[in-house]
This record gives C-alpha cells, sequence and structure tokens, in this order.
C-alpha cells in the first residue's frame, strides 16, 4: 500500500466517523402545566426532539402559563457544541408567548448558556446557544404564555429542538491529513514512460 491510498483511506474512515455521530437523549421531563395541556412523550429523531402539544392554548387568563421542558443529550463521538430550538407559537390581542432554552454542563457543570426569543413576534422564532464542546448537557426549555385580557389568546403548535456535534480532534487531524494527502497528489508531476 502506498502513501496515497493509505491517505485515502484515512479520510474516508474520518469521514465515515464524522457522520455518525448520534446524540442520545435521556431523562426526559415536563412540568403539570406541559403534561395538563397535552404535550406529547417528546419523539427523538436523529438529533432533534420534537415536543407537540394537543391543547397548549391559553384564552382570557389572569395568570400566565409556563411549560417546562427538560432532557440529557450525549454523543458517542466528539463533542456537543450547541443547541438550538425553534417553537410555533401563535397570540392575539395582548397575548404574548416567550420561548427560553437554557443549557448546563453534564460533564463540568454550570451554564453554558441561554437565549429568550419572543415566540409572538413570528409564528417561528429560532433559539441558538453555542458554546466551546462538551460530551454530555442538560437542556431546559420553556414556553411561556400570557392572555390578560378576556379575548386574548396564545397558542404553542409545536417546538423542535436539536442538538449540534463537532468531531473529535483525532477525527480532525485524519481529515487534515486526507486533505494534505489528496492536494499533494493533484500537485504530483505525472511520469510518461516512452
Amino acid at each position: 500500500m502506498n502513501f496515497r491510498t493509505a491517505i485515502s483511506i484515512f479520510t474516508v474512515a474520518s469521514l465515515a466517523a464524522l457522520s455518525h455521530a448520534t446524540v442520545t437523549f435521556s431523562n426526559f421531563t415536563c412540568n403539570a402545566e406541559a403534561t395538563a395541556a397535552g404535550f406529547t412523550t417528546p419523539v427523538a429523531n436523529g438529533n432533534s426532539v420534537l415536543y407537540q402539544p394537543s391543547n397548549a392554548v391559553l384564552v382570557g387568563a389572569a395568570s400566565p402559563i409556563t411549560y417546562e421542558f427538560a432532557y440529557d443529550a450525549t454523543t458517542d463521538a466528539g463533542a456537543i457544541s450547541g443547541v438550538s430550538g425553534l417553537t410555533q407559537a401563535f397570540t392575539g390581542g395582548t397575548a404574548t408567548a416567550s420561548y427560553t432554552i437554557e443549557v448546563f454542563d453534564l460533564v463540568g457543570g454550570g451554564l453554558l448558556g441561554s437565549q429568550t426569543v419572543d415566540a409572538a413576534a413570528n409564528p417561528s422564532q429560532l433559539a441558538t446557544i453555542s458554546f466551546g464542546g462538551t460530551v454530555a448537557v442538560h437542556v431546559v426549555s420553556s414556553l411561556e404564555l400570557t392572555a390578560p385580557a378576556t379575548f386574548d389568546f396564545a397558542a404553542v403548535a409545536q417546538t423542535n429542538e436539536s442538538v449540534q456535534t463537532v468531531p473529535e480532534p483525532a477525527t480532525l487531524a485524519c481529515l487534515g491529513l486526507g486533505a494534505f494527502g489528496l492536494l499533494r497528489r493533484r500537485r504530483a508531476p505525472s511520469i510518461s514512460h516512452s
């Protein structure tokens, strides 16, 4: 096996490892208000989690309501580098809806980041938190609805959160070595046999 073949094999193996970094979700919880509103048990699909309520509607209520969810996410390769969430909420009158994500490091402890967005400003709002990378996080999400006047309403259609991963350093090194080999291969002069 020559050098070029070895570099090509390293590149293919690195790309395979990069594409197979999966996220495992566990310890799903939600508060009593979310359960009463009919939020389904979150559905994990690849590196994302989907919450769909059957009746998350607030109409003309004196008190706001908060739906809170939490889960843990771990990765088998590389590191988790961010969490983003997309929520679809609708309001009318003077009602409001806000969406908050907080991400905690399960390994080193502490808050990695948080973001709150006005979910009523647009039917689909995105919250994104990026950080240096860790192998396990605890995510707490909340949706707060207010509908203070008689004819106000606020509702949530769904919330989808995804976890972003980055490859481990060894995979990055193999990718770099493979790229170097491919560049070198392109620049190598061809030898003609006469």
